[in-house]
């Protein structure tokens, strides 16, 4: 079903406050024009802007659900608005859409969330200098501000010339401000010492060479380089951790490849010698079908769910698909603890 749109007279139309009160709906819908309420991004920015985080994914969805068809039911005498709410009602309820939903709600929450904690800080900040101020005086207030005020910059630069550093010692280039996780926060302290250059040399005969390419060289470059910048380790990319244990990650995708770091054409040059779907397993037969069967009947108690996992743990048994084994086993482990509770610590003897 494609997304739904209103006709040109009522895109912009509203509902009022009172008329919300009156349909008994979600505010949610108070002054929303009708062109967003098929907009999964929109409607999500006006949950969290009435409730913030209050609600979970599911409850809000219901809500936007069944609104819409409250004015389905309730606008008869509006055909037009009435059937394309009801339009609406059914594009969302898309198995597809519902998890785009999810997934969005998800992400967007975390933004507002870590927005709300910046201003909460920078509030904080604030009180802790008034406090400080208050026993002491006003000069060193102004220089607590200027110095706030100067920590993104000094910040930024800092970022910026380790870059220009990395970039003169090597011939690839460099992630460092590049940080997969913005809600890391362990540190990274790089230690190491020269037992490190003391590796045995391998032979040629040893090392991936491609042409006149040595693939081995280069991973290993990428690590000598990692090992260098210790001014911010904390924003270093996982590709970039995960080769100080020598373990590097290739992948068609060039921004998830250690051959980011080689360079467009020797991307594809390691690309061509690489067969990808001799290492990948046959695509599940059963998987997305018991998944559904979840999602559209879920089981409401223990003992169902082990039935219905020990069912699907049999299919899987049944058949020589490596993928449904290993889900039909992961769903035994987890669908009881999702379902029923994971077990009373007091029964713990230990």
């Amino acid at each position: 079903m494609r997304k739904p749109t209103p006709e040109k007279g009522n895109k912009d139309f509203k509902l009022t406050e009172e008329q919300c009160c009156s349909l008994m709906i979600d505010e949610v819908f108070n002054n929303l024009p009708t062109i967003q309420w098929s907009s999964v991004i929109k409607l999500i920015a006006e949950s969290i802007k009435c409730y913030h985080d209050t609600l979970e994914s599911a409850k809000v969805f219901n809500n936007i659900v069944t609104s819409l068809e409250s004015i389905h039911q309730k606008t008869k005498n509006n055909t037009t608005l009435a059937s394309y709410s009801l339009k609406c009602s059914r594009y969302l309820k898309q198995d597809h859409i519902k998890s785009l939903f999810d997934k969005t709600f998800a992400s967007r929450i975390i933004k507002f969330q870590t927005e709300e904690l910046k201003k909460f800080n920078r509030t904080q900040g604030h009180r802790n200098a008034t406090l400080i101020t208050s026993q002491c005086n006003d000069e060193y207030y102004d220089e607590l501000v200027s110095g706030s005020k100067s920590h993104e910059t000094l910040e930024e630069r800092d970022q910026e010339n380790s870059e220009v550093d990395e970039d003169e010692e090597a011939d690839f280039p460099s992630d460092l401000t590049f940080d997969h996780h913005p809600q890391r926060t362990a540190d990274y302290f790089l230690l190491h010492d020269d037992s490190y250059e003391e590796i045995d040399k391998q032979s040629d005969d040893e090392n991936w060479i491609i042409g006149n390419f040595n693939v081995s060289d280069k991973c290993k470059s990428v690590k000598e380089n990692t090992l260098g910048l210790k001014k911010n380790p904390a924003s270093l990319s996982d590709i970039r951790l995960l080769s100080l244990n020598d373990i590097y990650i290739f992948d068609e995708n060039i921004d998830g490849s250690i051959t980011k770091y080689f360079g467009a054409e020797l991307h594809k040059v390691v690309m061509s010698d690489i067969s990808f779907n001799c290492h990948r397993p046959h695509k599940p037969n059963k998987s997305h079908v018991w998944c559904l069967e979840i999602a559209e009947n879920p089981p409401d108690d223990l003992k169902s769910t082990l039935k219905l996992c020990a069912d699907f743990l049999i299919q899987a048994t049944e058949q020589d698909n490596e993928v449904d084994l290993h889900v039909a086993h992961t769903l035994t482990q987890l669908l009881p603890v999702f379902v029923a509770g994971s077990h009373d610590s007091s029964i713990e003897d230990s």
